[in-house]
């Protein structure tokens, strides 16, 4: 394969797009559990006004990395990178990557909440909104790992579909030309 630093970032960008979106999402619904849109907590037109703001953001960093890429890049815009990795084994390796993330975050941030209840509940006379909100923090952990290991396992797939999504074929099917049949 044959490509540019530029479209190798543009994928990074895509990647980072996707785990602002998912912090959003895990965080949002974490104090919506966590009981913290109650009178005198957070104003939920508030949060929902800083969550759609964070979602136009990924969706913008989806839809266009380019002018975020040639600003990082400068000159080395057009810079060739060779590979013998195709871009579906490319794409297939970056949302690996990203799931490894999601795992690795999960399981130290999960750790570090173990040790936390551990402690804290000898210092601490925990509420039970407290509490609560402890045990929400521990399922989205949770949900962060089991999000993880489906996108270490289940990115093929998803590249997959990606690919049948945006050119109306499967991954390795024959192009058909113009009025060409592929039926012999």
């Amino acid at each position: 394969m044959r490509t540019s630093l530029h479209s190798i970032l543009c994928i990074a960008i895509r990647l980072g797009a996707v785990l602002m979106a998912w912090t959003t999402f895990a965080q949002v619904f974490a104090l919506a559990a966590g009981g913290m849109f109650r009178e005198g907590g957070l104003s939920p037109w508030l949060m929902a006004g800083l969550a759609s703001v964070s979602f136009a953001i990924a969706v913008l960093l989806w839809l266009f990395p380019s002018p975020l890429a040639s600003l990082a890049l400068g000159r080395n815009r057009h810079e060739v990178f060779e590979s013998p990795v195709g871009a579906a084994e490319l794409q297939w390796i970056a949302l690996s990557v990203l799931g490894m993330w999601f795992v690795v975050t999960g399981l130290s941030h999960l750790a570090y909440w173990g040790i936390a209840q551990a402690a804290g509940s000898d210092y601490i006379q925990l509420t039970d909104d407290m509490r609560r909100a402890r045990i929400v923090d521990g399922i989205g952990h949770g949900v962060d790992i089991v999000l993880g290991l489906a996108l270490v396992l289940g990115s093929r797939g998803l590249v997959a579909l990606l690919h049948r999504m945006r050119h109306g074929r499967a991954l390795g099917a024959p192009v058909r030309a113009s009025g060409e049949s592929l039926a012999r």
